[in-house]
């Protein structure tokens, strides 16, 4: 799926579920560089590159201090939203209700093979 924001950035989102290695890692790319989150290296790190000429040059690697983040998966952070009686900021029903959004719209775009505008918004608290 490809997003535009209206800012004009351009955005993909895709997904798979049959990650034979089983390697628990997302990233996050951008025109600037890439984010890669790894569950094995326990880190989020930023990749950029050191030429905008020389597409063999090697990257910029920076490792993201997420020392003010708590260390906990998602299952303990639920587990303590429950606790505290609070609701998560992003795994609540504005967000599911954002996402969905979207998604009905990138399956319109894809039946009626054209763009299609969307006017979502989601507020994180």
């Amino acid at each position: 799926m490809i997003l535009e924001f209206e800012t004009g950035a351009l955005g993909t989102a895709q997904t798979g579920w049959c990650d034979a290695a089983r390697t628990y890692e997302f990233s996050v790319h951008g025109t600037e560089g890439k984010l890669v989150s790894s569950r094995q290296a326990e880190s989020l790190r930023y990749y950029c590159p050191s030429s905008q000429v020389d597409e063999d040059a090697p990257l910029i690697e920076e490792i993201v201090d997420l020392s003010t983040y708590p260390v906990q998966n998602s299952h303990q952070h639920w587990a303590d939203c429950i606790r505290k009686g609070i609701q998560p900021p992003l795994s609540n029903a504005a967000t599911a209700r954002h996402v969905t959004e979207i998604l009905l719209a990138a399956l319109k775009s894809s039946r009626e093979n054209r763009t299609v505008d969307i006017t979502s918004r989601l507020s994180v608290y």
